[in-house]
């Protein structure tokens, strides 16, 4: 490929021409703005890989197999790279991470509404089931 100049040039390349470690870029042809749209599009498909769970959720009301504990640890760690986004000024993370919030936020709320156990810790007992127990008696 050639840039304007008809110099040789990558799609990409590493520079190493400064002190410290090597700097990735993209070579001229790339703009940023397509970048940023294209993976800013990537990041709003990719979330749909939650639409059908949720929905399996939301049918059959049931949470108890979803860990409480997960959700909350993605979601602090998706808060962390969140507020990265915003201090790298990347459009297209900010907006994935701002859709995984949300739907971690979401998920998180479904998995509360519908759990039949405990949230956080094991009990032995269902929280909202009634257990039957049965007396037998034996004659001699």
């Amino acid at each position: 490929m050639a840039n304007a100049n008809g110099e040789p040039c990558a799609i990409w390349s590493v520079q190493s021409h400064t002190p410290g470690p090597p700097s990735f870029s993209f070579g001229d042809d790339m703009d940023g703005v397509v970048i940023e749209s294209i993976m800013a599009f990537i990041a709003i498909f990719s979330l749909t890989s939650w639409i059908p769970q949720i929905a399996r959720m939301l049918e059959r009301k049931q949470t108890d197999d979803f860990s409480l504990w997960t959700t909350l640890i993605l979601l602090f760690c998706n808060a962390s790279w969140w507020l990265y986004a915003i201090y790298i000024e990347s459009v297209s993370f900010f907006i994935q991470q701002t859709l995984t919030l949300v739907m971690l936020i979401w998920f998180g709320l479904i998995i509360i509404r519908y759990r039949t156990t405990s949230l956080l810790f094991k009990t032995k007992e269902p929280l909202n089931r009634v257990t039957v127990v049965e007396d037998t008696w034996q004659n001699d």
